[in-house]
């Protein structure tokens, strides 16, 4: 199964988005299922959305009350055998292990990023799509050099019985 990640798109009712959604669309022709991990801002944008997908999502720290009575802060769905979280913040280790869950989708910094969690007995995947609109450079790492560029971006989530993959696309 693929899915879409999307998160941090910060939409004002006012914007005109439909570059933004053309990209997205483009981006996610064969999902068939989206995760919007928070700060949507406008719920018009999850309605444009469900026109490629359903649509799970969660409420961000800038979400107003309409996204608030549509959804809570924590979702967890299970997708062939996988348990996935959907939240805007990071919750923490103690939590993900609490609630069993195998991937965990997260927005919140605006940076994407793919990591795989073995310190614990009950490791993870965890993934950030980034921002579409507002997005943000991965910090300075001595170890590597990297593109410091901040990038639009979302994510694809494949799942089937045997393996997860995940990977970031930028958004042009």
């Amino acid at each position: 199964m693929e899915i879409g990640i999307i998160s941090d798109t910060h939409i004002k009712s006012n914007m005109d988005y439909s570059g933004l959604y053309r990209r997205v669309q483009e981006a996610f022709v064969d999902v068939e299922l989206i995760l919007h991990a928070g700060d949507i801002s406008t719920i018009k944008f999850i309605t444009d959305l469900e026109k490629i997908a359903q649509v799970e999502a969660v409420v961000g720290n800038v979400d107003d009350s309409t996204i608030h009575e549509r959804y809570t802060p924590f979702s967890k769905i299970e997708i062939m055998g996988k348990k996935i979280g959907l939240m805007h913040e990071i919750p923490s280790f103690s939590f993900i292990k609490q609630e069993n869950i195998d991937i965990m989708v997260t927005g919140h910094t605006h940076i994407p990023s793919i990591k795989e969690y073995f310190e614990l007995d009950h490791g993870f995947l965890h993934l950030n799509p980034g921002s579409p609109l507002q997005p943000r450079a991965p910090p300075l790492n001595a170890r590597y050099q990297v593109q410091r560029n901040p990038m639009p971006t979302v994510m694809i989530l494949n799942i089937d019985e045997e393996i997860s993959s995940a990977y970031i696309i930028t958004l042009r």
